[in-house]
């Protein structure tokens, strides 16, 4: 999700700068779980967008929609200075311009302030995550799949932050199916709260969901969570906990109105 959002923010930038339609098609992405619209909105860009080819005549974008980004010059490496100096100048003499590339790096300040999470799934999440309002917690995004983490060091931290902070329930974020009862064992006397059960032996979450729709939903659901949580204690090698990270020290998040006030642990 936050890799396509990356991408996004650096599309509407390339739009806005140069007074172009942008097309949103994130559906050809079959883990992002369905169209842009499903879960975000764009507010206030002052630019033509559509998350389908409706606004496009047909004869433009034939060629384009059902390809991916190698079949227009994909390189890959990625952190050289002259691809990204190059691969987000928009050549006039086209119709169409694709982009493509490593949005995270040319885009530390975080996800565009236009891209919000859409009044439906926001209602849908905060109705499904009324009983964590007015109870303290401390989020913890554990990552252990594909990018794998030390379980030890988080003990350290839950150990120290529940005894600074006297507060005794975890809210547990994290794709490792065996987290929630290594954690409860070893500490007996905290409450664990987990809504997003991960299945077993996967090597990453969001490629091997039966339904990436609510693959992306429980991602969305998670991110609320750690936004609104007391304490947040990241995986600072995922880059889910640093785009969280982004809209705490940015104070605003992609959920309309609301804001972190969370306290960082890194």
């Amino acid at each position: 999700m936050f890799h396509n959002l990356w991408g996004l923010t650096q599309a509407i930038r390339v739009a806005k700068k140069c007074n172009h339609a942008l097309i949103i098609d994130m559906q050809c992405h079959k883990p992002f779980g369905g169209k842009f619209s499903d879960f975000f909105e764009l507010k206030n860009t002052h630019i033509k967008w559509c998350d389908t080819y409706d606004i496009m005549p047909e004869e433009l974008v034939e060629d384009y929609k059902d390809k991916r980004a190698k079949a227009f010059g994909y390189l890959p490496d990625k952190t050289s200075p002259e691809y990204l100096s190059s691969i987000y100048t928009i050549d006039a003499n086209k119709d169409v311009n694709v982009f493509f590339g490593p949005a995270e790096i040319t885009n530390k300040s975080g996800i565009s302030k236009h891209i919000k999470v859409n009044s439906t799934i926001h209602d849908m999440i905060a109705t499904d995550n009324i009983v964590l309002q007015n109870k303290k917690y401390i989020a913890v995004h554990f990552r252990n799949t594909d990018i794998k983490n030390t379980i030890d060091f988080f003990y350290d931290k839950i150990q120290t932050v529940t005894l600074k902070y006297n507060i005794q329930t975890i809210y547990l974020a994290t794709d490792d199916y065996y987290c929630k009862n290594m954690m409860e064992t070893k500490f007996p006397n905290l409450e664990f709260i987990q809504k997003v059960n991960p299945s077993k032996d996967v090597h990453n979450i969001h490629y091997h969901h039966d339904n990436p729709w609510q693959q992306m939903y429980e991602c969305l659901q998670d991110a609320y969570n750690i936004l609104q949580s007391d304490i947040f204690i990241p995986s600072l090698n995922s880059s889910y906990s640093r785009a969280i990270i982004r809209m705490m020290k940015r104070k605003e998040t992609f959920f309309p109105g609301v804001v972190s006030d969370t306290t960082l642990i890194d």
